[in-house]
C-alpha cells in the first residue's frame, strides 16, 4: 500500500430538510496544505479534517452514514480506482430528517485481495465522526406544521367557534353597559322632572298669593 492524505469536508451546520453536500479527497501525491487549496479553488464550504499519512491502495471505498437521522445519497460511486496523479474525490448530499444532536459517520476502505481465494475485501483504513445539532426552521416545527396541514379542520372547528364566542361575550357586555347608562339617564330624567314640577307650583302658589293681596306690593 501508498500512503497519502485525504480531507473530509462536511457543512459546519445543518437545517432540517435542506440538502447539503459532503466530499472527501484523496491525494498520494498532493500534500495537505495542497488539497485544502484545491478546496478552497472549488468554493467548497465547510470544516475540513485532514489527516496525513494514511495507506492507501489502488481501489478505495468511502462509505457516508447517519442511520434514520440523515437521507445520504451518493453522487459518486462508493468504491473508485486512485490515481497517483490526481486527487480521488467522492460526494454525497446529505438531508437531516429531523432536529437535534445528530451523528453522520464516514468510513474510508482499502479493497484488498487476499491471498485465501476469497478475492477483495474492504479493509477499514480511516473512520470520521461529525456532530450537528440540526436546527428546525419557524415554519418546519411541529406547532406550525401541524396547522400548516391541518387548517382547515382548525379554522372550522377551533378558530371560527371561539372567535363567535369572544364576540358575542364583548357584545353582551356593551349591551349590558349601554342598558345601565339608558336607565340611569332615565333616573336622572325623571329627577329633572319632579324638581321641575316642583319649582313651577311653588311658582304658581306664590302668583296666587300675590293676587289675593295687592296691597302688599
Amino acid at each position: 500500500m501508498n500512503l497519502g492524505n485525504i480531507a473530509f469536508v462536511a457543512p459546519d451546520t445543518m437545517t432540517l430538510d435542506k440538502s447539503e453536500t459532503v466530499y472527501l479527497k484523496l491525494g498520494i501525491a498532493q500534500t495537505i496544505k495542497e488539497l485544502k487549496k484545491e478546496i478552497e479553488e472549488q468554493g467548497l464550504k465547510g470544516e475540513i479534517n485532514a489527516v496525513k499519512g494514511v495507506k492507501i491502495d489502488s481501489q478505495m471505498q468511502a462509505i457516508l452514514t447517519g442511520g434514520d437521522d440523515f437521507k445520504v445519497t451518493p453522487i459518486t460511486p462508493d468504491t473508485l480506482p486512485v490515481s497517483n496523479q490526481v486527487t480521488t474525490e467522492w460526494k454525497w448530499d446529505v438531508k437531516a430528517m429531523r432536529g437535534g444532536s445528530l451523528k453522520l459517520y464516514l468510513v474510508l476502505n482499502a479493497i484488498v485481495e487476499y491471498e485465501d481465494g476469497a478475492g477483495k475485501r474492504p479493509v477499514t483504513i480511516k473512520t470520521f465522526d461529525k456532530y450537528y445539532v440540526v436546527a428546525v426552521p419557524w415554519h418546519e416545527n411541529a406547532f406550525f406544521k401541524f396547522f400548516g396541514n391541518n387548517w382547515q379542520w382548525l379554522w372550522t372547528t377551533l378558530i371560527v367557534p371561539v372567535g363567535l364566542w369572544i364576540w358575542n361575550r364583548k357584545r353582551k357586555k356593551t349591551r349590558k353597559v349601554s342598558s345601565g347608562k339608558t336607565q340611569a339617564e332615565k333616573t336622572e330624567n325623571v329627577r329633572a322632572g319632579l324638581v321641575r314640577t316642583e319649582r313651577k307650583k311653588k311658582n304658581s302658589t306664590k302668583e296666587s298669593s300675590d293676587n289675593k293681596h295687592p296691597d302688599k306690593q
